[in-house]
C-alpha cells in the first residue's frame, strides 16, 4: 500500500466514510453549520449516494469549497460503489488503513468501542494527519479485465474442489478400483464408464466374472 501525505494548502475537504454492505455514515465538519448537521446515515445504493454527492456538492460550492475528498477503510468491495460515483462527480478519493483507524478510535473516545457513528470520526482523524493510501483508479477495460481474472481464478478453483469431491466419492463406492489417470482413461476404466456408467448398483448387480 502507498501512504501519501498534502500540504495543507492544497488539501481537499474531507468526508470521513463507514461503509458496511447496506448502509453508509458519513462526516463532514467543514460543512456542518447551526441547525445544519455535518453526518450523514444512508443506504448504499447507487441512487442514494448520488443524492447525498450532490447535496454534499451543492453545500460546498456555496461555502467556496471546490476540492471535496471521500475517505474510507478498504472494505473488499463495499466501498468500491460510493468510489466509483464519486470519482464520476469530480470528488477525490484515497483510503485509510483499518489498523490506524482501531487505534485513532481509541485516541478520541478514550475506548475500543466501536461503532458505525463513532468510526467516521476516526477516519477523519487519521485522513487530517495524512495518513493516507492511493486509491488506483484504473480505466474501464482494465477494471474489467481485472474483475474477469478474479472470476476466472475462482471458477478453477471450485472445479478443481469439485474434481476433488467426485473422486473422493468414487473411492468410497468403488474401493477396489484404482482412479488414477491410467485407470480412468485407458482401456479398463473407459469399459467400466462405457457398461455401467461407474453405476454402483449396475456393478453390484452383476458378477464377478462378468465384470
Amino acid at each position: 500500500m502507498h501512504l501519501t501525505s498534502q500540504s495543507p494548502a492544497i488539501t481537499p475537504t474531507t468526508i470521513a466514510a463507514d461503509i458496511a454492505a447496506y448502509k453508509m455514515n458519513l462526516l463532514c465538519r467543514d460543512l456542518a453549520a447551526p441547525g445544519i448537521a455535518g453526518e450523514w446515515e444512508i443506504a448504499n445504493r447507487t441512487d442514494t449516494i448520488t443524492s447525498m454527492l450532490a447535496d454534499i456538492r451543492q453545500r460546498a460550492t456555496a461555502r467556496g469549497i471546490e476540492h471535496l475528498r471521500i475517505v474510507a477503510e478498504p472494505t473488499g468491495r463495499y466501498h468500491k460503489l460510493l468510489f466509483r460515483i464519486a470519482r464520476s462527480m469530480g470528488f477525490e478519493t484515497a483510503l485509510v488503513d483499518a489498523g490506524h483507524v482501531e487505534k485513532m478510535r481509541v485516541v478520541v473516545f478514550g475506548d475500543e468501542g466501536k461503532t458505525d457513528e463513532r468510526d467516521p470520526y476516526a477516519i477523519l482523524a487519521v485522513a487530517d494527519q495524512g495518513r493516507l493510501i492511493v486509491d488506483r483508479s484504473h480505466n474501464e477495460t482494465f477494471q474489467l479485465l481485472r474483475h474477469w481474472v478474479a472470476l476466472y481464478h475462482v471458477a478453477e478453483e471450485a472445479l478443481i474442489e469439485a474434481k476433488s469431491r467426485v473422486h473422493a466419492a468414487l473411492t468410497v463406492l468403488f474401493p477396489d478400483f484404482d482412479f488414477s489417470t491410467d485407470f480412468l482413461y485407458g482401456p479398463s476404466g473407459q469399459a467400466i464408464v462405457r457398461w455401467f456408467g461407474l453405476d454402483p448398483h449396475s456393478i453390484a448387480a452383476s458378477n464377478v466374472s462378468r465384470i
